[in-house]
């Protein structure tokens, strides 16, 4: 409790200093983490303190376009020119890059958002009906650098409300304490940190970011590293190197943090297993289109076994699970991933090499897992999402943090957490194992009267085997099917009630995540 009390006061002080050092500022610059086909177990707390600007360079000045940002009524209008697009959104830091749907009056499109004082940045989003693409806002000649180094239009909120063209372009921003770091899981306990960024502003510059967090429970630090290199102009493709040792796991549910958290704090349910992971990676990602990202990377990892730390929790009797060992080792390996689409309609990859002839490995495995996504629309707030997925172990013996887990959220909801695996032809099944081979489906039916509330008719079946050479039999597959209320049209509260075939009592389930 003592050094709980001691890290909270530093952490304060911390805030405070920021918040002091930041005051002139007024806007948040939070871009989102790059996603690297990767898990990341940390809950992200924007805590709005604005970020550190510095050296101011050269101001581009030019004469104000007719469709530059303004203030009507209390909002700030933006407006762009039609050139027979199908749709039009915009997204930025005042929308944590989330896309808003502008509305297309004569040949322009427009929207108005209300905008606190400071900076802000943008982009549009353009569907043409052939392509979906992204550009900055012509009518604002002032760019800088915006998440995963891509150009951005930036914009000045004054004390009166009006809109203007920053005076000063800075060569980098500085964000000591980016967000707060807050997390709860069985092997940490309660852990607390802060993350911290580093972005440059010109062409081909660096960005920096670092994580560092206690658990309170495990007495034990987490920390990680990630430097971003363009190597072209437009940064869309960059080297990228990182070092960590952390806490981490193998997110194959889809599990949201802040679902993760609650559950395993209010009712004692962790929907993750944990080990502990040492190493650096070295890699280039590549993302030419809104549409289209690779990544190819090298990795040097320890693994090593955690223990639980936390059985209990506000309510409940029962203990929280076990965590399970890994197969502990240095494992050495090269991934090759990718995805083609949006993030509702989609192909996706991840390829993973694993051999002790190559970098001297503990581990023999070639793995591969493929997902498909789509949404067909029925009408304005009618739709089906459809998700066919599978993975299999092309060589070798899968390590217990690689392989499969069916069941439970997230792949067949009707069932407990991983407890769908076909035995191996001896018929063992090794308890917190799972499988060498998996095959999963989910269909949903959404229908409703607005985007608030919807209603949904849900189907899930799937599986995974122990044995790699075991045929994909359909009669091994188990199913369920159920009915849910959801709040939001894409995040909110969702609440599913579900039932499994084989005749077992109907699990009632909440999330705050969409889930798949």
């Amino acid at each position: 409790m003592r050094r709980f009390l001691m890290f909270m006061a530093l952490l304060i002080l911390t805030l405070l200093v920021g918040k002091s050092a930041s005051a002139h500022s007024a806007n948040v610059w939070a871009s989102p983490v790059e996603s690297n086909f990767d898990s990341f177990s940390r809950l992200y707390l924007p805590h709005g303190l604005g970020s550190f600007d510095e050296r101011p360079t050269r101001h581009r000045s030019t004469r104000r376009s007719r469709d530059f940002p303004r203030e009507v009524g209390g909002e700030v209008e933006f407006r762009l020119r039609d050139r027979d697009y199908e749709r039009v959104y915009i997204n930025g830091t005042f929308t944590a890059w989330d896309d808003l749907e502008m509305e297309r009056k004569g040949r322009v499109w427009q929207i108005r958002i209300p905008l606190e004082r400071g900076r802000h940045r943008y982009t549009f989003v353009i569907e043409t009906g052939r392509e979906t693409r992204t550009r900055t806002d012509p009518s604002n000649p002032n760019r800088t650098r915006g998440p995963r180094r891509r150009w951005v239009s930036e914009i000045r909120v004054d004390r009166d409300g009006d809109v203007r063209t920053p005076h000063d372009d800075f060569d980098f921003d500085l964000d000591l304490v980016e967000s707060v770091l807050v997390d709860f899981q069985r092997v940490d306990g309660f852990s607390l940190g802060l993350r911290s960024a580093f972005q440059a502003n010109q062409e081909y510059s660096p960005s920096v970011k670092g994580s560092l967090e206690y658990g309170f429970e495990s007495e034990r630090w987490s920390g990680e590293l990630s430097l971003r290199q363009p190597v072209t102009a437009e940064g869309d493709v960059r080297v990228r190197a990182t070092v960590y040792d952390k806490t981490d796991f193998t997110n194959q549910t889809g599990v949201g943090d802040w679902e993760n958290l609650i559950s395993s704090w209010i009712v004692r349910e962790d929907n993750r297993d944990y080990y502990q992971r040492e190493g650096i990676s070295l890699g280039v990602a590549v993302d030419p289109r809104r549409d289209v990202s690779a990544l190819v990377e090298y990795r040097v990892d320890d693994y090593t076994s955690l223990e639980r730390e936390v059985r209990g929790g506000w309510f409940g009797d029962a203990d929280q699970r076990l965590n399970p060992p890994v197969d502990e080792g240095t494992m050495r390996s090269l991934v090759v991933a990718g995805r083609f689409g949006s993030e509702l309609r989609h192909f996706a990859f991840d390829f993973e090499y694993s051999d002790p002839s190559f970098a001297s490995s503990a581990y023999d495995f070639t793995v591969l897992t493929a997902q498909y996504r789509t949404r067909f629309r029925l009408g304005r707030h009618q739709h089906v999402d459809v998700r066919l997925k599978m993975g299999g172990n092309l060589n070798g013996t899968l390590p217990v943090q690689r392989q499969f887990q069916v069941g439970g959220l997230g792949t067949v909801r009707g069932y407990g957490y991983q407890s769908l695996l076909v035995p191996a032809d001896d018929g063992s099944v090794v308890a917190g194992r799972g499988g060498q081979r998996m095959a999963l489906a989910n269909v949903e039916y959404a229908f409703g009267i607005d985007d608030d509330l919807q209603f949904i008719v849900l189907f899930d079946s799937g599986t995974a085997w122990q044995d790699d050479d075991a045929g994909m039999d359909v009669s091994d597959f188990e199913s369920s099917a159920g009915v849910g209320v959801q709040f939001g049209e894409y995040d909110g509260l969702r609440i599913d009630f579900i039932k499994a075939f084989d005749g077992r009592d109907i699990l009632v389930q909440a999330r705050l995540n969409r889930p798949f």
